[in-house]
């Protein structure tokens, strides 16, 4: 016959060796729940069960960062000493990033410690003040903090996404961004995260729109206004657009594949656009696509000249 299934003792969702071993589990126990896929491992000594599920409606992106976290916490609990930092920081923070999530978990140690790569795992050195990291147990680095660690080594993209919307969603203030990076004074990397501070707002609403404005920027476009609102003659809301370049008359949209989600919201916007270029407007569309490479930037230029 086959070896029935023993049933699990309450245990949260990401369950420790010792927590599984004082819940009344044996190690061959656990060892079966691993072999058998019940439960999946996720970090040394940490495990997740296999039916695990997130909450229902959530969408591909909601549920990688979930993972994500469960992943960042595990190996942070099986490196002491060591913060979670950079990328895996900020999907800790739930700060919103341009670019897919890596496979790997950053975490930040300071000098003495192990630092390198194993698998699923990145170790960076690093000196931390005390200022720069919150938590007790699992420590993750503040959000200000984080902000510079990937504005100094990442793409311009993700510091507009993560900086914009620290602003939005009250994660910190401008201020605590120019003060966590003066710290670093020159350091490696600086220059680039000096040029991102200078376009972060808390105008931009999503990580696309983040990563427009960085594409502006680094193809040297004319930099449109932001949420522009636009009327009819009779004062009637037509609609509030991402971006507007008044002298030229362009109007830019940047369409996430979730922006839109049944027929009658396709056929809204299509009213809408039509009901903008009825006023004399111009509208050009993209979507993340488009950001890859320099045909956008071709057309934009020649729709703004």
């Amino acid at each position: 016959m086959p070896r029935r299934a023993d049933p699990d003792p309450p245990l949260p969702t990401l369950i420790s060796a010792e927590r599984a071993l004082s819940a009344g589990l044996t190690r061959d126990q656990i060892r079966h729940r691993v072999r058998s896929g019940r439960w999946v491992v996720i970090g040394q000594g940490m495990y997740r069960r296999s039916d695990w599920a997130p909450e229902p409606g959530l969408d591909e992106f909601a549920r990688a960062r979930i993972d994500h976290a469960h992943r960042a916490v595990a190996a942070a609990r099986t490196n002491p000493g060591a913060v979670i930092g950079f990328h895996s920081a900020a999907v800790m923070h739930q700060l919103p990033l341009f670019a897919p999530l890596p496979d790997h978990v950053v975490l930040v140690a300071p000098p003495g410690h192990w630092y390198g790569r194993r698998p699923g795992l990145l170790i960076r050195r690093g000196s931390l003040r005390p200022e720069d990291v919150a938590g007790q147990g699992i420590r993750v680095t503040v959000p200000a903090r984080t902000w510079v660690d990937v504005a100094r080594t990442g793409r311009l993209a993700d510091a507009l996404s993560v900086g914009d919307g620290g602003l939005r969603l009250g994660r910190f203030e401008g201020t605590d961004l120019s003060q966590a990076l003066e710290r670093f004074g020159s350091g490696r990397g600086c220059r680039r995260a000096d040029l991102a501070l200078r376009h972060v707002t808390g105008a931009r609403e999503t990580p696309l729109e983040s990563g427009s404005w960085a594409y502006f920027v680094e193809y040297r476009l004319p930099l449109p206004r932001m949420q522009v609102e636009f009327r009819d003659p009779t004062g009637r809301l037509i609609g509030r657009v991402d971006f507007y370049w008044e002298r030229a008359g362009v109007i830019g949209e940047c369409d996430g594949r979730l922006k839109y989600g049944s027929p009658a919201t396709l056929y809204a916007e299509k009213r809408r656009e039509d009901a903008l270029r009825a006023e004399g407007h111009r509208v050009v569309r993209w979507g993340w696509q488009d950001l890859r490479d320099a045909r956008l930037a071709k057309r934009l230029r020649r729709e703004l000249t």
